[in-house]
């Protein structure tokens, strides 16, 4: 399997930012709105278009992109990596985020990176993906 580019915010003219994560969290809940229910702040929010101006929304959407930023940083240091990970499943965990909204944030998530991946995805990555096993 190929390696993943280190580079995610610098992607040959696609930069990899948080407006990716704003449209991924807003193509997550116009496609699966049961998954705004994880989200205090959200879950009572049935229009789109409010989603879209929420400050909230875009506080979360640089918190993921800042976390993924720490991800690839630390993916050769598998101590450092590991509690990151832990870390953020403790959170998920406190906010009582359920295993089923994982399927459908994956999915989007997956349609989110690919396209900054470009050359670099592959089915093998998408695979490595989809057998997530917080996702099962």
């Amino acid at each position: 399997m190929e390696s993943i580019p280190t580079d995610l915010g610098q992607r040959h003219g696609t930069p990899w930012t948080d407006h990716h994560i704003f449209f991924y969290f807003w193509r997550l809940f116009d496609t699966h709105p049961e998954c705004k229910d994880a989200f205090l702040v959200f879950r009572d929010i049935d229009d789109l278009e409010t989603l879209r101006n929420s400050r909230e929304l875009r506080a979360h959407s640089l918190s993921i992109m800042s976390f993924i930023e720490k991800t690839v940083a630390r993916i050769d240091q598998d101590e450092l990596l590991f509690e990151l990970i832990l870390d953020l499943g403790k959170k998920h965990y406190q906010y009582n985020v359920l295993p089923k909204y994982y399927q459908a944030s994956l999915a989007e998530f997956i349609q989110a990176v690919q396209p900054v991946l470009k050359e670099h995805w592959s089915s093998d990555l998408e695979e490595a993906w989809k057998v997530n096993r917080f996702a099962q």
